[in-house]
């Protein structure tokens, strides 16, 4: 009750004798150290801000679970279709007679199963579009096929005079995953290839538990998975065996290189090959540690005959580069390769990936026929010019020279019918009836047509 009374009061004296005004309304004094008693209206106001905190908290509260009902609802759609994108990807896969998607592997690579076509193609399977490059965009990829997982040790070779960021894709005929290629890899002693720059495919029969020993791999179906596990836009393929300059990338990556490629997607530029002389030499280790790796020290190597071009008793193979020239040509310089002398000619060549390029065909199984896919490649108008500096140099299989006269007698039985027919016919025949003659390259003056006898040392 005194609270009211003073209320109402219009003036009041203060305990020591000061007088103040007590309008309602208006704010009032008081005195010095003395505690203010809450009012009603006062408390009125903190329990309005109170419920309206509540309010508030119920608000964000309610907000924040539907946000996350839709957001789980959101997550739950993006997978399923994820995982209908993936089906529709595995069922494509399946219906063409490979599993890409089978096993992705944490992104490493992709293990398939070995099939055989039946029919000669054009075009390699999902190959990007031929789309005109600017110079920046041109980049190279090697592209390795291995017949066995043993020969695994070989790629850190390719990883050391090819560059630690240069990207390397390889298909191998094994029943380990990518990712236990890449664990044998990572096992070896003196490995020098990166994870971030491989790509693995790897090829194995369908439903068996370990490879017989007298299966022989399809060395075209690897080849072609090895440049299909490609990001890049120019690829070389190579075989395992054949060991690059160290200084191939950076030759490729000159200027004139780079433009030439770019304004032309049908140029394949030549990277000259050579051979070690094997009765140069005790042992494989000894070949491996005194294979050349610069333009000097192959030259060296030339003028001791420890070195020659590459299957210098088959002209046919490799005899249309210009190697007399090519030891004149400056670094990263193009010559023009105007004619080829033979239909077996086989180069190694760094070439644009996309849907215009033939792949290799897999109806030959295990025959090793590089010199059909040359003659395809001329056939559909691409042209050639050797670079300068730049080379590969096979590392042979084996220290005895009747060893590789057997090896040949072995392929050679791959490379016939049944019917003593020359396989290589067949193509060149679907090559005359099926795709138009669009060559740049022709046929040299003294062009001498191989016999299957000589082609079937390859």
């Amino acid at each position: 009750m005194s609270v009211l009374k003073e209320r109402n009061t219009a003036t009041r004296r203060s305990p020591n004798g000061t007088t103040f005004s007590n309008n309602v309304g208006k704010q009032q004094s008081s005195s010095i150290g003395k505690r203010r008693m809450p009012t009603r209206s006062f408390s009125r106001v903190k329990k309005m801000g109170w419920h309206t905190y509540v309010v508030d908290l119920f608000v964000v509260m309610f907000l924040f679970g539907i946000a996350s009902l839709y957001m789980f609802a959101l997550d739950e759609d993006i997978e399923g279709s994820n995982q209908a994108d993936a089906s529709s990807r595995m069922y494509t896969s399946l219906t063409n007679g490979t599993d890409k998607d089978n096993d992705n592997d944490n992104g490493m690579g992709a293990s398939i199963i070995a099939t055989t076509k039946k029919y000669f193609e054009n075009s390699i399977e999902d190959a990007p579009s031929c789309r005109p490059l600017d110079e920046h965009e041109v980049t190279f990829s090697l592209a390795i096929a291995l017949s066995s997982d043993n020969d695994l040790s070989m790629i850190s070779h390719h990883c050391k005079r090819w560059g630690i960021s240069a990207p390397i894709s390889i298909a191998v005929w094994t029943n380990l995953s990518p990712t236990g290629v890449m664990e044998k890899m990572q096992s070896f002693k003196y490995n020098a290839c990166q994870p971030e720059q491989m790509t693995i495919t790897t090829l194995s029969p369908f439903d068996e538990q370990k490879l017989p020993t007298d299966n022989n791999p399809p060395i075209n179906q690897l080849r072609n998975l090895a440049m299909q596990g490609i990001q890049t836009t120019h690829v070389i393929s190579l075989d395992v065996g054949m060991w690059e300059s160290g200084d191939l990338y950076e030759t490729l990556n000159t200027p004139l290189v780079i433009r030439s490629l770019a304004q032309d997607p049908k140029l394949a530029i030549v990277i000259p090959a050579f051979e070690v002389n094997i009765q140069s030499y005790s042992s494989r280790k000894e070949c491996m540690r005194n294979i050349p790796s610069s333009f000097d020290g192959l030259i060296i190597q030339l003028g001791e005959k420890r070195v020659s071009p590459k299957d210098p008793l088959h002209f046919s193979r490799h005899g249309s580069t210009q190697y007399r020239s090519w030891v004149k040509q400056a670094y990263g310089e193009l010559i023009d390769i105007d004619c080829v002398s033979s239909d077996g000619y086989e180069p190694f060549i760094a070439v644009r990936y996309c849907e215009g390029l033939p792949p290799f065909q897999e109806v030959f199984g295990a025959s090793n026929l590089i010199s059909t896919w040359i003659t395809h490649v001329l056939r559909l108008g691409y042209s050639l010019k050797q670079v300068g500096g730049a080379f590969v140099v096979d590392l042979p299989t084996s220290t005895n020279a009747n060893d590789k006269e057997d090896s040949s007698d072995k392929i050679d039985t791959y490379l016939r019918k049944t019917n003593g027919k020359d396989i290589r016919s067949d193509v060149f025949q679907w090559l005359d009836t099926n795709i138009p003659d669009h060559r740049r390259v022709q046929n040299c003056d003294d062009f001498d047509e191989v016999s299957g006898d000589e082609t079937a040392y390859q």
